[in-house]
């Protein structure tokens, strides 16, 4: 027997709300409202530093093709971060921003402390963008 399209779709948006609910936790740990003591398990782009974040931006400045793809991989975790908090929060987090401009606010976090993690420079960005408070990681 072939959903129907509503049905589908329903199971659809129950699905993306118990993907949003997923990234609570996170949320916040990020905003500093958790009583836990211990930090989530963390993975992806956010984990490495804004000195290699840096490198692959100017490879793909340089026009070096591993570097364009090295950088567009950050900026793909970055919009998917971004879209993480926004659908667990329900609110645009950049309040009608562009993703651009918080790329341009990562690029300057990242430029005055490169060993910082990408996540870091993330959530420091962020903070100044959106006003979202932003609780110490170590």
């Amino acid at each position: 027997m072939k959903q129907s399209h509503g049905i589908h779709s329903s199971r659809h948006q129950t699905r993306l709300f118990k993907q949003g609910v997923a990234f609570l936790p996170l949320l916040m740990t990020l905003s500093g409202q958790s009583g836990a003591q211990e930090l989530p398990s963390l993975w992806g782009y956010g984990t490495r530093l804004c000195e290699d974040f840096h490198k692959a931006q100017m490879e793909a400045d340089q026009g070096i093709d591993q570097g364009i793809l090295e950088y567009r991989r950050y900026q793909d975790w970055l919009q998917g971060f971004l879209s993480g908090l926004n659908l667990a929060t329900g609110q645009d987090l950049l309040r009608g921003g562009e993703m651009a401009v918080l790329l341009r606010w990562v690029e300057r976090q990242c430029d005055d402390k490169p060993e910082k993690s990408l996540l870091t420079a993330t959530r420091e960005a962020l903070k100044a963008l959106s006003g979202m408070p932003a609780r110490p990681m170590p």
